[in-house]
């Protein structure tokens, strides 16, 4: 197989075994061998808020001749404007950092996807049993659900039926 590259020298002879009736031909020629199109992506991906970004996986369309990602120059890296302290939204991931003689790179952008942390939530009574007529507090405490992170912000409200029966503090 020939590399990707112009005016390459190229030699043919034919050898003949019947010396009577043909003459040995040689003939010289150049040739020109175009880059092949490799185009690389990466696998999308998602991520909860607060958890470390993942590993990235690349993908590779246009190998010819049997050559993988380890014939290339380098090694794909990836970009990304997300932190594992994003907030929720869509963010792109590029791959870059490899080459080859023999090949046309077109690095194509992939998505990282940060989704909300779960929570979960845990309910305390200052008397249980409580007596009738008799004051209670309620204390919520929220945290986020792993492999999320961080300190979840917002209000707590308590419920009797449809109607708020408590003021948060």
């Amino acid at each position: 197989m020939l590399g990707a590259a112009t005016n390459q020298a190229l030699q043919v002879t034919f050898t003949r075994p019947d010396q009577t009736n043909y003459t040995t031909a040689t003939l010289d020629a150049h040739i020109n061998v175009a880059a092949a199109s490799l185009t690389i992506g990466v696998i999308d991906v998602t991520k909860v808020f607060g958890a470390p970004l993942l590993a990235f996986t690349p993908t590779f369309t246009g190998f010819v001749n049997g050559d993988a990602a380890s014939t290339l120059i380098g090694s794909v890296q990836f970009t990304t404007a997300a932190t594992a302290t994003s907030p929720v939204g869509t963010y792109a991931v590029t791959p870059s950092g490899v080459s080859s003689p023999n090949y046309v790179m077109s690095f194509v952008a992939g998505t990282l996807t940060v989704v909300p942390a779960s929570t979960a939530t845990a309910l305390n009574s200052s008397s249980n049993p409580s007596s009738f007529g008799q004051p209670v507090t309620l204390t919520a405490t929220v945290t986020v659900t792993a492999p999320g992170a961080g300190a979840p912000t917002g209000i707590v409200r308590f419920f009797e039926g449809a109607s708020c029966s408590a003021r948060p503090r």
